[in-house]
């Protein structure tokens, strides 16, 4: 057990946890907002296919 191999296994472990958490954060942030642009491209979507609609009866 010698300190030198620990001290070596440390910056990976922890640049593994950043990058694990980056990912994540990157993850959550692309789900954010493809919900978001979903969402808005829906209701842009609705509102022209049903207004001319509602506007000439």
């Amino acid at each position: 057990m010698n300190p030198k191999s620990d001290d070596e296994e440390t910056p990976v472990s922890r640049y593994g946890q950043v990058c694990s958490f980056l990912f994540h954060l990157k993850v959550l942030m692309g789900y954010a907002v493809y919900n978001y642009f979903s969402q808005h491209f829906v209701t842009v979507f609705l509102r022209r296919l049903f207004c001319p609609v509602v506007v000439s009866p």
